[in-house]
């Protein structure tokens, strides 16, 4: 899954655990000035269906840019 938001790419590709769960990996591409940046996240191995998977890991990815990308640990949150 595959969404622009607010400069940024996100790329959140999910894939089947050895535990019949399914974990996602999120990439992060955006410029700054005239640097390309990006970020990896995960893989994250706690979902049911490819499709929560890929939903998370896109809202993460989205509350992280919103947050001004603070910092890596910032993706996931207990809250």
């Amino acid at each position: 899954m595959t969404l622009e938001y607010n400069g940024s790419i996100i790329e959140a590709l999910a894939s089947p655990s050895n535990n019949r769960d399914w974990g996602v990996e999120v990439k992060l591409t955006w410029t700054d000035g005239m640097i390309e940046k990006k970020m990896k996240f995960g893989p994250y191995e706690i979902f049911r269906s490819q499709n929560d998977a890929e939903s998370w890991g896109v809202l993460a990815a989205v509350r992280w840019i919103d947050a001004g990308k603070p910092n890596a640990e910032a993706l996931v949150t207990l809250h």
